[in-house]
């Protein structure tokens, strides 16, 4: 974390969990937690070992999440606190107050998340682009996910190759190109 300075990238936390667990023939659930930005990056979780991921930031955008809507700069945002945070620390705390901190520094983050809408279209541009990553590994659930799934490593130019090019898109468009 940005605090401790300990962990490792979620996809290779899970990846290497998941290698161990099936190593020792154990078969207890991998949850993924952190980096998630979409669909895409749940297809990798998943396929990497993970049987859940954890995705707050993505329906904290939404209507149905709490956290107060603002307009910043013509945008609407939403509130958001990672559950580490200092203030969703503080409440859970201000709630039980027999309950002592099991930590005395907060590692969460919290701010503003772009607002998304309806949390039923967001769930449902998940699951379209979660269907198709598993559809071009040739995975139609997720255990054949596990075992169809191949990661390559990309160079920084190979990487660069795989975004849009030539093209203006609307989003650096906005930010003047």
């Amino acid at each position: 974390t940005e605090v401790t300075k300990a962990g490792a990238p979620t996809l290779y936390a899970t990846a290497s969990v998941a290698d161990a667990l099936r190593d020792y023939g154990l078969d207890i659930p991998v949850m993924a937690d952190g980096g998630v930005r979409g669909p895409g990056d749940i297809a990798l979780a998943l396929a990497a070992g993970a049987s859940v991921v954890m995705a707050g930031n993505l329906f904290a955008r939404c209507r149905e999440a709490p956290g107060t809507l603002v307009s910043i700069g013509g945008r609407y945002y939403k509130q958001y606190r990672g559950m580490g945070s200092p203030s969703a620390m503080a409440r859970r705390y201000s709630l039980d107050r027999y309950s002592v901190p099991s930590k005395g520094i907060a590692e969460g983050v919290e701010g503003w998340v772009p607002y998304k809408g309806e949390v039923s279209a967001a769930v449902k541009e998940l699951v379209l682009g979660l269907r198709a990553s598993m559809g071009y590994a040739g995975a139609r659930n997720i255990r054949e996910l596990w075992e169809k799934a191949r990661f390559a490593l990309l160079s920084p130019l190979g990487a660069l190759e795989t975004r849009p090019h030539d093209v203006l898109l609307p989003s650096e468009a906005e930010k003047g190109g």
